[in-house]
């Protein structure tokens, strides 16, 4: 694994601030050393990627963030390489469960915008994985649960060789629902939606609503492209049905896999390079039973 610890210039920030000013104003700490010291890299990996394209808009949310979660953060790392050695720890033995070779990927560790928790982007024509402090409040449980989900794509999109995500609706839905599981596997006694990285109110819409997906799923009206957009994204343009939440998808392909896992007598680990054609062909003779 190659590690980048980009976080550490935001903590140094901090740092530098308290003891240099009774008041810690977010936007001081963003701009004054961190996001002017790291701005091309934040810019490319975390700011575009999440489509905050402008100086102005990065500015309008800094102002909208809740500062004392950033605080939080910071007091929580009183050892900050006993934090980062807790880390990789985790990740190896993640891969190691999942016999995924350990020098296969970038992880950048940052403090981000409070937007999202981790993901994958391209970075100098490479695919990374980019990890937001600021969603687990240095918890090393939240953080293990991120790198289960994630890990188990590294693992599907190694075997696959081949985009896991945007390939068409199902090959998502397979491939979330996969990780999902995956990451129930390593922490089994949290409730479903947190696997999910829903509210509970979506899961418990999905769970109601579920016909109505696989209705949604199996029909030819609307394109992949506009599923996925409706399924998977925080800020969907359109949504179909009244009261639905965003990212039900996630929810729904973590159901539905975990349905064909126990159907199929597999785990998550050894289906990572199922494609999703009878995964599909369950989903259909499932909805035709119910």
């Amino acid at each position: 694994m190659n590690w980048n610890w980009i976080y550490r210039d935001f903590m140094d920030s901090i740092s530098r601030l308290s003891h240099n000013s009774r008041i810690l104003n977010n936007e001081a700490i963003f701009f004054q050393d961190y996001l002017q010291k790291n701005w091309d890299i934040l810019n490319k990996i975390h700011f575009q990627p999440k489509n905050f394209m402008s100086l102005s808009q990065i500015k309008q949310k800094v102002q909208q963030i809740d500062w004392e979660k950033y605080l939080s953060l910071y007091h929580s790392m009183t050892d900050m390489m006993s934090f980062e050695k807790s880390i990789v720890e985790i990740t190896e033995r993640l891969c190691q469960l999942l016999e995924y070779p350990l020098n296969e990927q970038d992880i950048y560790v940052i403090v981000g915008l409070d937007c999202t928790t981790i993901y994958s982007t391209i970075y100098k024509n490479r695919s990374i994985t980019v990890l937001c402090l600021e969603s687990t409040g240095g918890d090393l449980r939240e953080i293990e649960l991120l790198l289960a989900h994630e890990a188990h794509h590294w693992k599907r999109q190694t075997m696959l060789q081949r985009d896991i995500f945007n390939t068409n609706v199902w090959d998502r839905c397979m491939t979330e629902g996969l990780s999902i599981c995956f990451s129930e596997s390593i922490q089994p006694d949290r409730p479903a939606y947190e696997y999910c990285f829903v509210p509970p109110e979506t899961f418990l819409w999905t769970q109601a609503n579920d016909e109505k997906l696989h209705d949604m799923m199996q029909s030819e009206d609307q394109l992949d492209d506009l599923k996925m957009q409706i399924l998977f994204t925080r800020h969907p343009s359109f949504l179909p049905f009244s009261g639905m939440p965003p990212r039900s998808g996630y929810v729904f392909a973590y159901l539905t896999v975990k349905s064909y896992l126990t159907n199929i007598n597999m785990d998550a680990i050894h289906a990572a390079a199922l494609e999703a054609e009878f995964y599909r062909s369950f989903c259909s003779l499932l909805k035709k039973i119910n």
